[in-house]
């Protein structure tokens, strides 16, 4: 009986270490899209600081979110255009607040806002800080955010 409650007091204390870290200091996200490449590959593994805690939306950050007309599926796309800037498709408009406009890399294969418009920054799971390669790793940071190490 006490190895029955060691092996739970490990599992249940395992479980609160994966929950914190992947609540409050990242999850490793599969990208299974090709719209942003060369900057990201299909089938590879980003690390993504959590929203709302990798704090404000930047122009030049790329984001994971919940896709706006599919939530069960997740995309990741560059912001081009963040609230009150004007609507890249649209010049006489301007992104409405909590909204930011998304283009992927890959112009030519990128359903992103020129296709559904400009997505409301509530579906930000969050954005990305690594991208893996087999046997190595390097930065995925927004250019612009790499001078401020508080970002």
């Amino acid at each position: 009986m006490p190895k029955i409650w060691t092996a739970l007091r490990k599992t249940v204390v395992l479980g609160c270490v994966v929950y914190t870290g992947s609540s409050y200091l990242g999850n490793v996200y599969l990208l299974a899209e090709d719209s942003m490449e060369p900057t990201f590959r299909h089938g590879q593994l980003v690390l993504i600081k959590q929203w709302p805690w990798c704090g404000e939306v930047e122009r030049g950050d790329v984001l994971i979110l919940k896709h706006p007309n599919s939530p069960e599926t997740r995309i990741c796309k560059r912001v081009h255009a963040l609230p009150g800037e004007i609507n890249p498709a649209e010049k006489e408009k301007r992104i409405p607040q909590g909204h930011v406009w998304l283009e992927g890399d890959n112009k030519g294969r990128s359903l992103d806002s020129k296709t559904y418009g400009p997505v409301p920054i509530g579906l930000t799971e969050g954005r990305v800080v690594v991208r893996f390669h087999p046997f190595a790793w390097e930065s995925a940071w927004n250019p612009q955010r790499q001078s401020d190490p508080t970002h």
